[in-house]
């Protein structure tokens, strides 16, 4: 993994509201973010031309712990975990994810 991801910041967190979720072939679970207004720097050009949102995933041995939920799509939610650049797609996400919570 640490391979095709670039860490920004070790913790990072941020609010806002979720817009598409997927389970992926890895396993992960990931989500999209339309991010507050006051998070809205964790996005680059990269993910504004995608998406305009973060890009968010819970790795495996993540999904089912205490504060982590797997949210669905409509859900306010604060997220907590590693601020990165997927070096791939150039777009910046959190990934791992360690906390995740409704608000």
């Amino acid at each position: 993994m640490l391979k095709t991801l670039r860490v920004l910041t070790e913790r990072q967190d941020a609010t806002g509201t979720v817009m598409h979720t997927k389970k992926m072939d890895d396993g992960d679970y990931k989500f999209f973010l339309n991010l507050d207004e006051q998070f809205k720097f964790p996005v680059n050009q990269k993910n504004k031309d995608k998406t305009d949102s973060l890009v968010v995933e819970i790795v495996p041995p993540d999904q089912g712990t205490n504060g982590v939920i797997l949210p669905k799509e409509g859900d306010h939610v604060h997220v907590w975990g590693a601020w990165v650049t997927d070096k791939p797609k150039g777009r910046h996400e959190i990934h791992p994810t360690w906390k995740v919570v409704n608000e």
